[in-house]
Order: C-alpha cells, then sequence, then structure tokens
C-alpha cells in the first residue's frame, strides 16, 4: 500500500501527513505552544490525572492529550463521539425531543434566563 502525501497549506512541504494535511513542521510548532506539560503516562496514572501529554502526534496526526486509562488521544475521541451523534440524528428530518422543546417554550425560557440575570425585558 502506497501512501499519497499531500502539501501543507502553511509550510507547502510535502511530507504532510495525509490524515491531517499537516507538515511535521506544523505539528513541531504544535508542541512548542502546547498548553499542557509533557508527562509520561505512567508518571500521570501515579499523580492520579484523567489526562496526560506527551508531544507526540497519534496515528492521525492530531498533538493534544491522551487519556490515561485508554491511552487515546482526546481529539480522536472527540471525532469519534461526535461521529456517533450525527449517526444517531433522525434520518427523516425530524427535530431531535430537546429542541423541540427548547422551540416550543422558547419565550418561557428567556424570560427566565433575564429574571435570573437581574433584567427584565425593558432593559
Amino acid at each position: 500500500m502506497t501512501q499519497t502525501f499531500t502539501d501543507c497549506e502553511i509550510h507547502g512541504l510535502t511530507e504532510s501527513l495525509p490524515s491531517s494535511g499537516r507538515c511535521l513542521k506544523c505539528i513541531a510548532e504544535e508542541i512548542r505552544a502546547a498548553p499542557w506539560p509533557i508527562i509520561s503516562r505512567k508518571d500521570a496514572a501515579a499523580q492520579h490525572r484523567k489526562k496526560y501529554f506527551t508531544g507526540k502526534a497519534c496515528k492521525f496526526g492530531h498533538v493534544s492529550q491522551r487519556y490515561v486509562k485508554s491511552g487515546m488521544c482526546v481529539a480522536c475521541n472527540r471525532e469519534r463521539c461526535n461521529s456517533y451523534r450525527r449517526a444517531a440524528a433522525p434520518a427523516d428530518g425530524r427535530v431531535p425531543f430537546r429542541a423541540r422543546i427548547y422551540e416550543k417554550h422558547r419565550g418561557l425560557i428567556e424570560s427566565y434566563i433575564l429574571l435570573l440575570e437581574g433584567r427584565t425585558d425593558e432593559t
């Protein structure tokens, strides 16, 4: 199986990862700018943390934290959950129940929020 590489949108390099379209230079910049300290999974487990950051990209090119329990990338998990939500949405064009309830009682909900904030409709 041959891998096809695409050009990086920022640097124009051809060594970009096929899944993300970013080159290794982009990924290195992300690692340097990451707001999390680099820590191993073993150390994170010893400190009873839920997430850790290695500074390495996952196999899909995400440079983000990972879960201590599973080792899964947080960005990959987010994409997986979003795909499940899209698949679970009604295919026949119906509006989900929560959205229908919100639309039905929108005025009541908005006036309640204003009341909590200490404002009225006039202000």
